[in-house]
């Protein structure tokens, strides 16, 4: 017997209501949530001090505000949601403890330790990182935010210790505090707002992340004035003063200012007063007006020098190669001051990168990575800069500009990165500094006496004074090097033009598998890392999984040994007895990289 029509409808109107029940109760449980969430967050009053906010830019400028909302700056700090966390919160324990990560019906949470050593479960309020890593933060009584002690890493979809993601001795005693630090760079202008009378913090920002005010300035009077149509075109018709920074229209050294607010070491006029009030030098002030660009006293005089030593003994060379090169990641304006290019003022942050148009989200560079055109935009005559000049065929990797003049020098990420202090390679500097020079960076399996020579015949270089290894040097510091130096080596033998110029990238087992199987149990969590990413390059990212390295890290050098085949021919070139000795000659200099 078919139902009546009425009787569907009563059916049909009574389902209707339920569904419109329950998406109203799932409203309000969003909404209860987003507001318990915003009201643990740094506030944004302070938009109402000549700042807008981003939201106020995309009306005007839909294509600039897309190109910066798909950029990793805009996803740098985020309120905690269902787009913005990556992590897997599935509940399962992290450690002996039992901290873990865990959905819940409102949002996300962790279980971490209390000072007392307790089970506590929190909610988590804010992410910081999209692309190499996230951390999670959730907030404390006294309105600061504390990041949970387990970091996840993206490409790996594992969680690991925030300790593990730096390279320095472990530390179990550090409180990670995102608003005395991470502020100046994760938001716009942000306000940490200490009081040391209250013990209390009230910070403030204008937009979480690296939004559009935080390199154009603020914005409101900017808003106001082109609101109208009319004063908007008319306004401009007339010469009317410019009442937002662009940086695309200011000098090299001006718009680099801007990149440098964090894209450099500083150190605070008042450091008190900062974590206070925050600072107002806004772009395009430039650095100095609130801090110091801390540069290393080869390369210029510090007044504020003494001070820093002083508070820590070594802040110098756990930022910078003795020869005051940048050797931490994020610092690249120290480098760039210091390069010959930097003579010309057109020269500066813009002339590779680009924050709107460029070729890819990584690195933002506005050309091609893979060619030359960064540097021969200036560097134009063929006759001077081709390949008489780089002796290598055009189109092999050694004849990129990049490869020999900002080699991967610099460290951070748990990876290499370029060095933008830009630089001739020069074994005297390794002899000097210990760093890496571009020649042996490329060709793992050659010396420095092999390095010292060919550029003595291809540029006229004097060779050192001092008797030469012919030890292979990159081989040599993956083992003997110090944790820094471990590093750089272990990424390197994962590089592809590194291994295409070492004769390795055809070779599934070469010489190189047993040197960063050592790694795997290197003191340093962060080196075991940044061994165990290289591995995955060569055996492939099935050949063992993450937690194979965060729990039984013996067990996985064992196990990658007997997959590179013991007795195998190319033990010959660097034998067991080799790379006992080398390691038995580890430089143990404790290592704190400031990244």
């Amino acid at each position: 017997m078919r139902p009546s029509l009425g009787r569907v409808l009563l059916v049909a109107g009574c389902a209707a209501l339920v569904l419109l029940a329950l998406a109203a109760g799932f409203h309000r449980s969003t909404r209860r949530a987003t507001t318990a969430i915003s009201a643990t967050l740094p506030s944004t009053e302070r938009r109402a001090q000549r700042y807008a906010g981003a939201a106020s830019c995309r009306p005007c400028h839909p294509s600039a505000y897309d190109s910066w909302h798909r950029s990793y700056h805009r996803t740098m700090t985020q309120p905690v949601s269902a787009t913005a966390v990556l992590g897997r919160f599935d509940g399962h324990p992290l450690d002996a403890h039992g901290q873990r990560a865990l959905q819940v019906d409102d949002g996300y949470a962790v279980e971490m330790l209390d000072v007392d050593g307790a089970l506590q479960r929190r909610p988590v309020v804010m992410t910081t990182g999209s692309h190499h890593m996230q951390v999670y933060w959730v907030a404390e009584p006294d309105g600061t935010l504390q990041s949970f002690p387990y970091a996840f890493l993206l490409p790996e979809a594992t969680w690991v210790p925030n300790e593990a993601t730096l390279l320095r001795p472990w530390n179990d005693g550090v409180v990670y505090t995102w608003n005395r630090v991470c502020i100046q760079c994760h938001a716009v202008a942000g306000v940490p707002g200490f009081d040391p009378d209250t013990q209390r913090v009230r910070s403030q920002v204008v937009d979480l992340g690296i939004a559009c005010e935080a390199c154009h300035g603020p914005g409101l009077a900017h808003v106001a004035a082109r609101h109208d149509p009319w004063t908007r075109y008319a306004g401009r018709s007339h010469g009317a003063a410019e009442d937002i920074v662009r940086p695309a229209a200011a000098s090299g050294h001006a718009a680099s200012e801007i990149c440098g607010q964090c894209h450099s070491i500083t150190a605070y006029h008042d450091e008190d007063a900062w974590l206070r009030h925050g600072h107002d030098g806004v772009p395009p002030q430039p650095v100095a007006t609130w801090a110091t660009v801390v540069r290393h006293p080869v390369h210029a005089d510090q007044p504020k020098l003494d001070a820093l030593l002083e508070a820590d003994s070594e802040y110098l060379v756990s930022r910078f190669w003795s020869d005051g090169m940048v050797r931490v990641s994020g610092r690249e304006y120290q480098g760039l001051v210091a390069s010959p290019c930097y003579a010309s003022p057109e020269f500066g942050c813009l002339s590779c990168h680009s924050m709107h148009q460029p070729r890819a989200m990584d690195d933002q560079l506005r050309f091609d990575a893979a060619a030359d055109a960064m540097c021969t935009a200036c560097h134009d005559d063929p006759g001077r800069f081709g390949t008489a000049h780089t002796r290598h065929a055009a189109a092999s990797d050694g004849s990129r500009c990049v490869n020999c003049h900002m080699p991967h020098t610099t460290y951070g990420l748990l990876k290499a990165i370029r060095s933008h202090h830009i630089d001739t390679p020069s074994v005297v500097t390794t002899l000097e500094t210990g760093r890496p020079n571009a020649c042996n960076a490329c060709h793992l399996d050659r010396s420095l006496a092999w390095a010292a020579g060919w550029i003595e015949r291809w540029y006229g270089s004097p060779r050192p004074e001092v008797a030469l290894s012919d030890e292979p040097a990159m081989a040599r510091a993956a083992l003997a090097g110090d944790a820094g130096q471990r590093a750089l080596a272990a990424w390197h033998l994962g590089w592809a033009p590194a291994r295409r110029a070492s004769a390795l990238a055809s070779d599934e087992h070469g010489w190189d598998v047993p040197l960063l199987a050592e790694l795997l149990v290197d003191p340093y969590p962060a080196v075991r890392w940044v061994a165990f990413r290289s591995l995955r390059t060569i055996l492939g990212t099935d050949f063992a999984s993450p937690d194979a390295l965060n729990h039984d890290p013996e067990g996985l050098r064992a196990r990658t040994l007997d997959r590179w085949g013991v007795g195998s021919a190319r033990d010959g070139f660097i034998g067991a007895e080799t790379r006992a000795r080398w390691s038995a000659e580890r430089d143990e200099t404790p290592v704190t990289l400031a990244e």
